[in-house]
Order: C-alpha cells, then sequence, then structure tokens
C-alpha cells in the first residue's frame, strides 16, 4: 500500500504531460518554433510589410529583380499564411498574400502587425473605378479608407427619420447615410425625391462606421481610416512617376485606351462584395465621394490603424468610371459628349450645405473625418509620433463629383466583348473572340500589377529614405 502514492503520482505526470502536448499542438495559436522564428525574424527588424490579395499579384512582386529573400530564414508560416522575408532594394520586408475578402485582410494584418516588427505597411491590388475622372488603369492613392459593407438593415415600414434598432443603446447611428433601395426603380417617373410612397421591401440600409481596439487598449470609433498624413503627402511625389500603357504577348500588343497616371485622391471603399454595378458605384460616388471600390484595402488600413502603424494603399483600377446613366456602358472614344443627363439627388444624399453633426460620443482623439462628417476641419488625430510626422489639417474636400464625359462606343474596335477597354493589335487574326477576350483581360492584368509594384517599389527606394528604422513598431 505504500508504494500506491507514488503509481497515482507517476499516473498524473503521465496525464498531466499528454494533457500539455495536446494543448500545444492542437489548441495553441502558435508552437515553440513559431516563436523562434518570429524572434530570430524581428532580432533583424524593423520591416515595410507589404499585403496583397492573391497570388496573381504575390508572384510577379516575388520574381521581380528588385525583390530577393532572405538567405537564413526566407519565410515563415503561421495561422497556415507564408510571409516572405527579403529586401527590395536594401529596405527589409515581409511579403504576405491574405487572399481575398475583408475577413482574410484582416486576419492577415492583425498576424503580421501582432507577431512581427513592421514599420509601415503597404497594400496594391485591383479595384473598381466609382470615380468618372479617372481612367482605367490609373493607379490611386486615396487618403482615405472606409468600410461600406458594414450595415443597419431597416426594417421594411422605417424611414430616415425613425430610430434604427439599438441606436438608443449607442451600437449603431445614423450619421453617416443611407441607401434607399425605392430610389432605383428603372420604371419611377414623375415623382418628387421626396415622396416616400414608392417602397420596395428591403427598404434602407444605413453605413457604420468600425469599432475599434488600440493595441494601448483604447477604444474608439472611426467610418474613415486616415493614411497618416506626411506618408500621403510623400505619396504625391509618386504621381510624376510614368506608368506602361502597353504589354506585349505572344498574341499581340494590349493597350490601354489612354496612358494611366498615379494619382493621390481623398477616399477609397472597401466591402467583401466584387462591385460591378454601375448604379451601386455612381451612389458611393455621389454619397461619399469614393473613387474606388475594392474587397481588402479598409480592413487592412483598420488593422494598420489600430497598432499605430502607417499604412499606404496602392489601387489600379481595372475598369471605367461609371456613366450618369448606369444603363448606358462607358466607352473610351474621347470624342463624343454625354448622351444623357446625371440622374437628380436622392433622398439619401445629404445637403452640402448643412451637413449632419458628429455623434456625440465620438472622442476627441478619433481621426478627423473629411466632411460631411465632421463639417469642422480638424487636426489630425494624435497618434504617437511619428504617426502622423506633422500634425496638418484634411484637405477641402470638393462637392460630389460632377459627372464626366462618356462617349458611344468606338464602331472601329475589333473585339465585341471589351471594345472599350483595350485595345488589340497583332499579326495575324485571331478566330475565337472568347479566348482573345480572356488573353485581353488576363494580359490587362498583368499589366496593372506590374504598374503597381512600379510604383511600390519607388516609394520604398527612393522616397522612404527619411523614415527611421526605429519607429512605427508595432507591440510584439
Amino acid at each position: 500500500m505504500g508504494g500506491l502514492p507514488v503509481i497515482i503520482k507517476v499516473a498524473l505526470l503521465i496525464v498531466f504531460t499528454v494533457v500539455c502536448c495536446n494543448f500545444e499542438t492542437s489548441e495553441a495559436a502558435l508552437s515553440q518554433y513559431d516563436y523562434k522564428m518570429i524572434h530570430k525574424v524581428n532580432k533583424h527588424g524593423p520591416y515595410i510589410g507589404l499585403l496583397v490579395s492573391k497570388d496573381s499579384e504575390l508572384q510577379p512582386f516575388l520574381k521581380s529583380p528588385s525583390f530577393h529573400l532572405n538567405s537564413k530564414i526566407s519565410h515563415v508560416v503561421l495561422s497556415g499564411r507564408r510571409f516572405y522575408i527579403g529586401y527590395l532594394g536594401n529596405k527589409k520586408m515581409i511579403v504576405a498574400m491574405t487572399g481575398m475578402g475583408m475577413m482574410n485582410a484582416a486576419i492577415t494584418t492583425q498576424i503580421l502587425c501582432g507577431n512581427f516588427k513592421i514599420k509601415l505597411v503597404f497594400h496594391y491590388g485591383l479595384a473598381s473605378n466609382a470615380d468618372p475622372k479617372r481612367n482605367m488603369g490609373d493607379i490611386l492613392i486615396p487618403q482615405y479608407w472606409a468600410h461600406t459593407g458594414y450595415w443597419n438593415w431597416q426594417k421594411y415600414g422605417y424611414g430616415p427619420d425613425d430610430e434604427l434598432a439599438f441606436e438608443k443603446e449607442g451600437y449603431y447611428t445614423r450619421d453617416y447615410g443611407y441607401l434607399k433601395f425605392a430610389d432605383y426603380y428603372t420604371n419611377k417617373t414623375g415623382e418628387k425625391d421626396n415622396d416616400y410612397s414608392y417602397v420596395n421591401y428591403l427598404n434602407n440600409i444605413w453605413y457604420q462606421p468600425e469599432e475599434t481596439f488600440h493595441v494601448d487598449e483604447t477604444k474608439d470609433s472611426v467610418f474613415w481610416v486616415p493614411t497618416p498624413y506626411t506618408y500621403y503627402e510623400t505619396a504625391k511625389k509618386l504621381e510624376v512617376v510614368p506608368l506602361a500603357g502597353c504589354t506585349c504577348t505572344k498574341e499581340g500588343t494590349y493597350c490601354l485606351p489612354k496612358t494611366p497616371k498615379v494619382v493621390a485622391v481623398e477616399r477609397g471603399s472597401s466591402a467583401s462584395m466584387y462591385t460591378d454595378n454601375y448604379a451601386y458605384k455612381n451612389f458611393l460616388n455621389s454619397k461619399f465621394h469614393v473613387s474606388s471600390c475594392d474587397m481588402e484595402g479598409a480592413a487592412i488600413a483598420l488593422g494598420c490603424h489600430e497598432h499605430y502603424i502607417p499604412f499606404l494603399g496602392f489601387k489600379a483600377l481595372y475598369d471605367e468610371g461609371a456613366p450618369p446613366n448606369p444603363a448606358q456602358p462607358p466607352s473610351s472614344s474621347p470624342s463624343t459628349p454625354p448622351t444623357s443627363s446625371p440622374p437628380s439627388p436622392s433622398p439619401s444624399t445629404p445637403p452640402t450645405s448643412s451637413p449632419p453633426s458628429p455623434p456625440p460620443s465620438t472622442p476627441p482623439t478619433s481621426p478627423d473625418y473629411p466632411p460631411l462628417y465632421p463639417p469642422t476641419p480638424s487636426p489630425s488625430p494624435a497618434y504617437p509620433p511619428p504617426y502622423p510626422l506633422t500634425s496638418s489639417p484634411s484637405p477641402d474636400y470638393p462637392p460630389p463629383y460632377p459627372p464626366a464625359s462618356h462617349p458611344s462606343p468606338s464602331s472601329s474596335s475589333s473585339h465585341s466583348l471589351y471594345p472599350s477597354f483595350i485595345s488589340f493589335s497583332s499579326p495575324s487574326t485571331p478566330t475565337d473572340d472568347v479566348s482573345v477576350a480572356a488573353e485581353e483581360k488576363s494580359s490587362m492584368y498583368g499589366l496593372l500589377i506590374e504598374n503597381c509594384i512600379k510604383v511600390t517599389t519607388e516609394f520604398v527606394t527612393k522616397y522612404n529614405h527619411h523614415m527611421s528604422d526605429d519607429v512605427c513598431i508595432s507591440s510584439s
């Protein structure tokens, strides 16, 4: 009987060891090996982060002659995502693919910023064009990013003067505007803009700000996530960078309708949906003055915002801006004036003369929202230096963009599937329009990504020299 306690102790030790091993292998977020690799990488930090959404955007960068993998630690795999360690010129970088959509982008951003020493994050990729003043192929650099896929969907029968569900408790707000589905009937005629006799069971959706949790345990809510003022102003120097307008393949030469350019713009929007609807893009442009619609940018911007890490996004437009009449497809011919006038403002469009007041619960350190939120300009948020390096008020935003000229399609276009997008020249006449269109589209996307890589490389190697290597490091 005297040996029983020893047996029990041995049995308990075995059980404890098995439980601990199972916990480490199946429950722990990171293994000891992961922590060891992260520690090795961080000893040589900080790094510039680069996040892209698709493999077709990642591989051209990894194969770029300016980028070289680290010879000792080329990559680290965390939560199924591969983070490449290397150099762009002489700048240390960590590069990763997020996957498509806001959730994938947010998860990857958190892994990057929460584990590695990061001083700046870049993101490039493709976006849909919501701005009639911009051309296909242009690379936009927004100063503000909004998640336009976070809504409070209002119950049928309620209108803009009715309180939203859980608004009284402070969870939702009517301060950022709404979309009324009934405004987009195709057979509406003669009614006034404020006539609510035209209804739709889908009713209204109200756009909501994101609740944010910073690494210093402070909280706020933000609709427009800012790019730090100094970084945005520095990025404006990229507007002089020449971009390629044509690319050659074995099938021929593919050219954009106009030579693309880099443009610093006010606002970009993101949501986990592919936006290929002219009416909705017109709404986003007139309501929020956004120039681009993508699926990841705002999520990455918000993740960096929570870690106080500067963020810059470069978005190449893969289509033309929406024409004033959503039923009319865009065209690349520069000679014909628009055939229709812009629609009257809907009741969901806020008047520019009396913008709504900011929510009373907004803390004083929240980012300065572009008008109309709030209407009074305020200085940049008081982030720990150098985010931003220089305190400066937001620029004056213009009223909703005027409609641009969208001429009729050219009759001389040789391919009906993409007549307004791509010009094509080839030594032989293609016989399969479908395969030609697919080749055109693939070549165009490749051209846009190469231009994005060029812009990113220009900023990192030429305009990033003044940024110290011991600043803007995430907690890790």
